[in-house]
């Protein structure tokens, strides 16, 4: 059995000093120089010369080809029998065991023990176990086989890798079809042998094997995210649905937690199909995952999702029952969909954005049916693009930074509440309207007036403009208080004020963490008095963010970071939390690179196990696939 052998091998590897009388070793430890060596060793030893029975010290050698010196013992060995044993072709044997095991010295009768034991019947077995092992046809043949048929595999386990972290498509029409095929051919043109094995029936091309060349991969990837996150005390959840190519609902789940850096990481978990997009579906979908991948739910302390009531219900919503389950968590409304839905309310409320909005979408229609209007209007209008909301999509855009924060959510959506308010002075509004003249001049147009009857008096000419920038402004301010006045969001944000504060040395004591609503499984007086300490450390850094305090004490040395233990809990307690569903309408673009319309009909789990790959392809690229192919000549 291979543990025999390599009980054996390591009995031959440890010899014993100690000699008895009768020439075999006390220990039955056998020595090392045995196996190092490909053939007897016989060092050139002239001079003394020594006797050896009847025979000289160098004549041994010569008459006796399996004799094995170990010169640091001044023994020697049967190299036939160590290295029978050594490969696991017989075990050792006590009437051989001078000659296996710690070495022969009683050189008084060595002329006579060597021939008795060259004469041996266990000898003469190791001499044709060894020579049967070494000489057959079938051996060769099957050596031969499982090189080739270790090298065709691995080839074509390498590719699939490729091929997954880039979301390509490995199979065409039917097996031997395809970029698969095609690549494992050309890269086996020089190598003969892989190309026969190629042609085998059996060679791993199969779409059965591919799937769990796959599965395997993503298996790997989902294993070293979460062996990471499992390190951590908390997890923040991002969900959002879509429908791919085929129709089919595609619930997407990510996970967030902060790692040993301090970072926020979103790690993307898969798609999945649930049959229905009720609340509780879509719950039990996130409770499976959970399950399935270890991850303890009641770590959970943030959640962040679209507003469509299956998911944000406050009754049998998925944030409601995720409450439920997890009373210590906070749910945010997604930060961007919130600022969709305020510009969305303004476009139906103020007719005259909507009347804009509808010109605008009948020109490109228009234009975008010709090529010939279509080179007409760059001639006349070029390629730069126009921010109809400029404010609003510079806000968006920092709210789908993966480093956006509950703090810096509010305070982007503060800055962009004055600029709104900027709006309404009267400079700025005669500089509106000063610029459409300007416009409609260039390109001789007339401007529109008012449809009433009679002259407007002048006074009162400019007022509709100013009316319809107001009820804009105030469209949109009220609706940034309203859709952004969230328990959640203001809870997180006193959290990272708390740490903010603490770092600068403005820490005002106790009533900072009851008002930030701590978790009860955090030591208070410690965090207290750790947030006191930071200050010491810190206050002169001028630190503004709460990311800005957490580098700062991931740089921090090893032992001093362990006196801020609960502080990096309470960073963590605020990384964690997604103020933006971004992280998971990201994976929609992937969705969209992998299921095209001419790969459509792919199984959920290839789709599944295709997305975890390309999404997390730095976490493939440096995986070794020596293991993944151990696990695979395994798989049932």
């Amino acid at each position: 059995s291979t543990e025999e052998t390599g009980a054996s091998s390591s009995a031959v590897a440890n010899a014993s000093h100690g000699h008895t009388p009768g020439g075999a070793v006390d220990k039955l430890d056998p020595t090392p120089n045995v196996l190092g060596f490909d053939e007897p060793c016989r060092p050139d030893i002239s001079f003394p010369a020594r006797k050896i029975g009847t025979e000289t010290f160098e004549r041994c050698f010569t008459r006796w080809k399996w004799v094995h010196y170990v010169t640091e013992k001044d023994t020697v060995l049967c190299f036939t029998c160590c290295k029978a044993i050594e490969k696991g072709l017989r075990h050792n044997d006590r009437k051989t065991s001078s000659f296996t095991v710690g070495g022969f010295c009683n050189w008084r009768k060595a002329t006579t023990k060597f021939s008795q034991h060259e004469l041996a019947d266990i000898h003469s077995e190791s001499e044709r176990m060894l020579a049967s092992l070494l000489n057959t046809p079938l051996m060769l043949y099957c050596r031969r086989l499982a090189n080739n048929g270790q090298n065709s595999p691995r080839a074509n386990i390498q590719i699939s890798k490729i091929h997954g972290s880039l979301g390509l498509s490995l199979r065409g029409h039917n097996n031997r079809d395809g970029v698969l095929w095609k690549l494992m051919m050309e890269r086996t043109f020089t190598l003969p042998k892989c190309r026969e094995w190629l042609q085998r029936r059996d060679n791993w091309m199969s779409d059965t094997v591919q799937n769990e060349i796959l599965e395997i991969f993503a298996h790997a990837v989902q294993r070293e995210i979460v062996s990471e996150a499992r390190e951590h005390s908390f997890y923040g959840l991002t969900a959002d649905a879509t429908t791919d190519i085929s129709t089919s609902e595609q619930f997407s789940i990510t996970l967030q937690y902060v790692d040993s850096k301090l970072e926020a990481v979103n790690a993307f978990l898969g798609f999945y199909s649930a049959p229905d997009s009720t609340g509780e579906t879509l719950f039990s979908c996130i409770k499976d995952v959970f399950l399935r991948l270890n991850l303890p739910l009641e770590r959970l302390r943030g959640f962040c999702f679209d507003g469509a009531a299956n998911v944000s219900g406050r009754i049998s919503g998925v944030q409601a029952k995720l409450k439920e389950q997890c009373p210590s968590a906070l749910y945010v409304h997604c930060s961007n969909h919130a600022l969709d839905l305020v510009l969305q309310e303004v476009a139906r409320e103020v007719r005259v954005v909507a009347d804009t909005l509808n010109f605008v979408r009948s020109v490109s229609v228009v234009v975008g049916e010709s090529s010939k209007r279509k080179m007409l209007f760059q001639s006349m209008f070029g390629d730069d693009e126009a921010a109809l909301f400029g404010p609003c999509e510079t806000v968006a855009r920092a709210l789908q930074s993966e480093k956006a924060s509950a703090k810096g959510a509010l305070e982007c959506v503060s800055a962009l509440r004055q600029r709104m308010h900027g709006l309404r002075e009267d400079g700025f509004i005669q500089e509106m309207t000063a610029k459409v003249t300007a416009c409609a001049e260039r390109n001789n147009l007339k401007m529109p007036l008012p449809p009433r009857t009679n002259r407007t008096p002048a006074r009162l000419r400019d007022t509709e403009e100013t009316e319809a920038i107001v009820t804009d402004v105030e469209s949109s301010s009220g609706g940034l208080d309203r859709r952004f006045d969230q328990e959640g969001l203001q809870v997180a944000a006193l959290r990272e004020q708390t740490v903010i504060n603490a770092a600068n040395g403005e820490y005002s004591g106790m009533r900072e963490i009851t008002a930030a609503q701590v978790p009860d499984q955090f030591d208070k007086s410690r965090l207290h008095m750790q947030l006191t300490l930071l200050g010491n450390l810190s206050k002169t850094k001028g630190l503004k963010t709460a990311q800005d305090v957490a580098g700062f004490i991931g740089a921090l040395h090893p032992q001093t970071r362990e006196l801020l233990t609960e502080v990096e809990k309470l960073i963590e307690l605020c990384l964690c939390l997604p103020v933006s569903a971004a992280s998971s309408e990201r994976s929609f673009s992937t969705l969209r690179r992998l299921k095209t319309w001419l790969r459509s009909n792919m199984t959920q789990r290839r789709l599944t196990h295709l997305a975890v790959m390309h999404v997390h392809s730095d976490i493939l690229d440096r995986m070794d696939i020596q293991p993944l192919m151990k696990r695979l000549s395994q798989h049932p």
